[in-house]
């Protein structure tokens, strides 16, 4: 069965166009009334301020709103049917033919810039209610609660398709700014999740910290230099990432990095207030990419920035991605340090495993939904916070990790025919730290030791206490052991975990998050 792709089109905040599976648009007009309006406004606010009390149950409503709003009952001109009715239609016939774990019904929301308002609205917490015909008996939200389903925001201006790297690693530019007159970002929790991300096995990271404007466009855009290949990823003269993570303060439609030096300490020597802070619009964001776009540009705010930022990276991630960035992810609510690295190294984890951006977003979301201290499942705001806008149609991966395995497996010209592994394979031996014996790619065929964690990680070390990647606890199976025993807690296949952490699927228990406190 394939993908079902579906389509909301909101062009202007009084109508909106549903392009079903069957490709036919049908349009309804959006009654905004102010009731409406009030609502949204209120839940929207009661739900972003820290430490509100709220439930399951006061998300669910806030979400009926939204699909209330989304789909009138109203029928469009031309059908008999509602937008809500066509829409579930679409969604029972998903439900109902024969379905693989691959098959995705993708929802997309193109929001033209006309439809300023409707824009401003979190989308994230679209709950589908249960259906009349039994199909649904119980309601969800879209985004994350269900693993078959993928909520995204569209921006239509239509870009060349990004291709796949297959022969390069995964390159990443985390851009940390934090002036000193603004509130303090350089907590020990920032710099773990920092260095968590740093620590990735098989990508490329950079730091840049506390960097001028002038200092980063030179580094993505600056002439080539040859001794580049030979140096480290810090010290490299240019560096082309693919994504650029920026965890920095924000204002509205603008974002902080550094003032140089020089006029930082020309005010300090004229005994001026200090400031260090160098505000930047999103036209001079995007003067930063003049000659290297990336990929995908991700906005953090943390925990211990105004309450109001999240909102204010939201709106400057709509305004990049309307003007060149191919997707901008952004968090739309207050978020913990701790629950930021989670979903970064949830994120990137799937894209270095070849995941679409959207399918990555979708497992970050669920690892947010599950249950946390004495909440239900989906019942924290976590779940709805990263907002992801594409500005190029369909489900683009980054990392084409078959593709790159199988190109690491071409045989080199002096090696053997007997030590090429077999066509089509992707298998990679390595020798085992424990046992020294031959092993291959996932496990080690003689000792059981595993190489690979249940989010998918490869082990840096496998003798290790953590992933390194995520906060799970390396387990494994005792040695010496029978050449029969399976492996504990492991899996040989190397499949991977659709909710890897927080929780153990078998236990039930928590996993602790003390993970990130790498040394």
């Amino acid at each position: 069965m394939a993908d079902f792709e579906v389509k909301f089109s909101m062009a202007h905040d009084g109508l909106v166009e549903y392009t079903a599976q069957n490709r036919m648009p049908y349009k309804a007009p959006i009654v905004l009334d102010d009731l409406t309006r009030l609502l949204l406004k209120r839940f929207d606010h009661w739900v972003g301020v820290k430490d509100t009390h709220y439930e399951r149950e006061d998300l669910e409503i806030l979400g009926r709103v939204l699909y209330q709003l989304l789909l009138p009952q109203r029928s469009p001109r031309g059908s008999d049917k509602s937008l809500r009715m066509l829409f579930e239609a679409d969604y029972t016939q998903f439900l109902r033919q024969p379905a693989s774990p691959a098959d995705r019904f993708r929802l997309t929301l193109e929001i033209h810039e006309k439809a300023s308002t409707l824009a401003q609205y979190p989308w994230e917490f679209l709950f589908i209610p249960p259906l009349e015909d039994g199909q649904i008996d119980a309601g969800f939200f879209f985004s994350g609660e269900r693993n078959q389903l993928i909520l995204t925001r569209y921006v239509p201006n239509q870009l060349q398709q990004v291709r796949p790297k297959t022969n390069e690693p995964l390159r990443i530019l985390v851009v940390f700014a934090h002036p000193k007159e603004l509130p303090n970002l350089s907590s020990e929790k920032t710099l773990k999740v920092i260095k968590t991300i740093r620590q990735m096995h098989g990508v490329e990271v950079r730091l840049a910290d506390n960097p001028t404007h002038t200092q980063l466009r030179k580094l993505m855009n600056g002439p080539e230099d040859p001794e580049d290949a030979g140096r480290d990823v810090q010290d490299r003269v240019r560096f082309k990432p693919d994504i650029v993570h920026f965890i920095a303060h924000g204002e509205p439609d603008r974002l902080a990095l550094i003032r140089p030096a020089e006029d930082i300490q020309k005010d300090k020597d004229d005994d001026k207030p200090l400031r260090e802070a160098a505000w930047c619009d999103a036209q001079e964001i995007l003067d930063l990419f003049a000659n290297h776009t990336p990929h995908l540009v991700f906005l953090q705010a943390c925990d211990t920035a105004r309450e109001v930022e999240e909102k204010k990276f939201s709106s400057l991630a709509r305004e990049l991605v309307y003007k060149k960035i191919p997707s901008v992810i952004a968090m739309q609510y207050s978020i913990e340090v701790e629950d930021a690295g989670l979903f970064a190294c949830t994120f990137y984890e799937e894209i270095r495993q070849g995941s679409h951006i959207d399918e990555a977003v979708r497992v970050g979301r669920e690892v947010f939904g599950q249950k946390q201290d004495d909440r239900k499942v989906f019942a924290d705001r976590r779940f709805a916070t990263p907002v992801v806008y594409f500005r190029q149609k369909g489900a683009q991966p980054l990392f084409d990790r078959l593709k790159q395995r199988q190109s690491a497996n071409r045989p080199l010209p002096n090696e053997s025919a007997k030590e090429v592994p077999s066509a089509g394979t992707a298998v990679q031996h390595r020798t085992c730290p424990r046992c020294d014996s031959k092993a291959g790619n996932v496990c080690c065929t003689r000792c059981l030791l595993g190489f690979v964690c249940d989010c998918g990680n490869e082990y840096v070390d496998p003798l290790g206490t953590y992933c390194g990647n995520c906060p799970r606890k390396i387990e494994q199976p005792p040695w010496p052991t029978p050449a029969t025993a399976p492996p504990t807690k492991f899996d040989p296949t190397g499949r991977r975990s659709n909710v890897p952490f927080p929780q153990d699927r078998e236990s039930g228990e928590t996993i602790s998050t003390t993970a990130f406190e790498t040394s």
